[in-house]
């Protein structure tokens, strides 16, 4: 029997791909429809209006899928076609649903903040590998199957390299590598467990952990670990965010968010069970000492940062810091379950306040002609969006009150405290006021300063508007705590309940 649900997840899961394809096409059947001014300007535009309406659609749907399982629907997909090869497994829980809405809500403001500028020739093939990344993310997280999550994120993977390539430098080739290399020795830990339990269906994860040697047990949460928290390819060492940031700025609004997402939904769906168990104690350490060194490392550089999209870059590196040492500390048998909320929420929280920072760096950026804090000045009276915008997102990230990061702070803090582990939790207060000096530094000298503004570019209707929706989300989330705390309070119950 088919269920309404069935239908919608798949539909929800097929929407980007053929979007994708539609965004690459466009512009050929362009160039024949219409004048070659029109047509030129339907190229460079048209593929991110088609990238920015299906990602609404996506939200729509990832919506309804929600009220769905909020619910206490199931809504499952298997795709039996491929049962000759490998049967694809599909699930719509709450953390794939989340996270997949998240995912289409980033995607629509990167495509109106794309949509008000003019994309070039190139503008099809980056709206497709833009909308083959939503795809590939939303479905790592609403797999069933650990081989069908490696594959969906190896694919994400793979088109944000594709995308972040184009006019880098060969520093920039250190994502490839990284995700690539990451994705092999998870698939180790695969591959052992499908060895052990005969079976790759999320659900018997913890089982085969529970029963495992320890020695398999070790070699599973290990390489998940070293494997995954690479893919979320903002760890300093690898170095490609920041060489991106210096060539193209404007190509890292894509793999920033996604990745975080993509790689944030694996962690969740496959560490919290090794976790939790005392029998893999270097995991939990190892957790906690890279959360830790990502941390100090972004917001020192964000703080000694002399231009926007170095700020941006910075802060970024040290999100995935918080995420790190939520799970690290996580992984003490008695630690209470705030520490996985905050990592569930700062995972989807997180991922919009850093479209909006790097949305409202890029624009400001563009219409000035410059990033360097030196050149600007004055910029609070005619771009007021921009500025309110970075402001936000960037005291968000920072966990500043009465914005949506606060809740995140709030649950890792005070969990790090119910496990008696003050230090640590007044380090993360330290990195947050760092951070918050480095945003309202950047404010100052770019806004607020009373000299004369420079000449700037005309705005654009499509990233104004983009900046508005993440400035509103912001706040609203902020302000209005209780459905984001207690979704990801059913995340943390049931991170573990997919069922093949």
């Amino acid at each position: 029997m088919i269920y309404p649900g069935t239908i919608f997840l798949n539909w929800l899961l097929a929407l980007p791909f053929f979007g994708a394809a539609g965004a690459e096409l466009f512009s050929r059947f362009a160039r024949h429809l219409r004048s070659d001014e029109e047509a030129r300007a339907t190229r460079e535009r048209g593929p991110f209006a088609l990238g920015a309406l299906a990602s609404l659609m996506g939200a729509a749907l990832a919506a309804t899928l929600l009220r769905a399982v909020w619910a206490g629907e199931r809504v499952a997909a298997d795709y039996w076609w491929t049962r000759g090869l490998y049967q694809l497994r599909f699930q719509a829980d709450l953390l794939g649903v989340s996270v997949a809405l998240v995912v289409f809500l980033a995607g629509l403001f990167i495509h109106l903040h794309l949509l008000g500028r003019r994309g070039g020739e190139e503008s099809g093939h980056r709206a497709a590998l833009l909308l083959l990344a939503q795809g590939s993310a939303s479905a790592t997280a609403l797999s069933a199957d650990i081989i069908v999550l490696l594959f969906m994120l190896c694919l994400t993977i793979l088109a944000l390299s594709a995308l972040a390539s184009r006019h880098s430098s060969p520093q920039v080739e250190w994502l490839f590598i990284a995700g690539h290399g990451g994705w092999l020795l998870v698939l180790v830990g695969a591959l052992v467990m499908w060895r052990e339990a005969g079976d790759t269906s999320l659900v018997s994860l913890p089982l085969l952990l529970l029963s495992a040697a320890p020695e398999t047990l070790r070699l599973i949460g290990v390489a998940t670990l070293l494997g995954v928290a690479p893919l979320l390819a903002v760890f300093p060492v690898h170095g490609w965010l920041p060489a991106l940031g210096r060539v193209s700025p404007e190509l890292a609004l894509g793999p920033v968010p996604l990745l975080m997402l993509a790689g944030g939904g694996a962690l969740l769906r496959l560490l919290p069970g090794s976790l939790e168990l005392p029998l893999v104690p270097a995991v939990p350490g190892i957790c906690v000492v890279m959360g830790l060194a990502t941390l100090w490392w972004g917001a020192l550089r964000a703080w000694l940062s002399r231009s926007l999209v170095g700020l941006a870059v910075w802060v970024t590196v040290a999100q995935s810091g918080y995420l790190l040492v939520a799970l690290g500390a996580a992984g003490r048998a008695s630690a209470p379950p705030e520490l996985l909320q905050a990592a569930s929420l700062h995972v989807l929280l997180g991922s919009i306040a850093l479209v909006g920072l790097w949305s409202s760096v890029l624009v400001t950026a563009e219409r000035a002609g410059t990033d360097s804090l030196a050149g600007l000045s004055g910029l609070c009276k005619v771009m007021p969006v921009a500025g309110a915008t970075l402001l936000v997102s960037g005291l968000s990230l920072a966990g500043c009150p009465v914005l949506a990061g606060y809740s995140v702070q709030r649950l890792l803090i005070g969990g790090l405290l119910d496990t008696g582990r003050p230090l640590l939790a007044t380090g993360l207060v330290v990195v947050d006021i760092l951070l918050a000096t480095a945003v309202l530094n950047a404010l100052r000298q770019a806004f607020l300063r009373r000299e004369t503004a420079p000449s700037l570019r005309p705005a654009s209707v499509w990233s104004t508007l983009a900046l508005s929706l993440v400035s509103l989300s912001l706040v609203t989330l902020g302000i209005w705590t209780t459905p984001a705390v207690s979704l990801t309070k059913m995340i943390a119950r049931s991170v573990l309940s997919l069922s093949p």
